[in-house]
């Protein structure tokens, strides 16, 4: 006898300048009705996405990239996220070993 078992249409999510794996990348709709996790080979089965209009794929340290599953199709079930810039706020910590009141310190009254 023969035996048949379906995976679904497996994604591959890689990173575009290293074409590593990129695991626990989130994949889900606009309206959150669907959302899943790729494993620690960068695959996420998207069989629950076909009828989905747009799917968001997300990473931190990526760009959020949007696909349809038409895309996902001609791209032969393989997509690529683009490295991106962490943005943050410049942060000054300064500590000295003297005790000074509040008062002291230059912009407070």
């Amino acid at each position: 006898f023969i035996t048949i078992i379906s995976f679904g249409q497996q994604l591959k999510i890689v990173d575009a300048e290293k074409s590593q794996p990129i695991a626990e990348a989130l994949v889900y709709t606009k309206d959150g009705n669907q959302m899943a996790y790729s494993d620690a080979k960068g695959i996420i089965n998207l069989a629950a996405f076909k009828s989905a209009d747009t799917i968001y794929i997300r990473q931190l340290g990526y760009e959020l990239l949007k696909v349809t599953y038409t895309e996902i199709e001609q791209r032969n079930f393989k997509v690529s996220l683009t490295p991106g810039t962490l943005i943050t706020e410049e942060v000054v910590i300064s500590a000295n070993k003297w005790e000074q009141r509040r008062r002291e310190l230059s912009g407070h009254a």
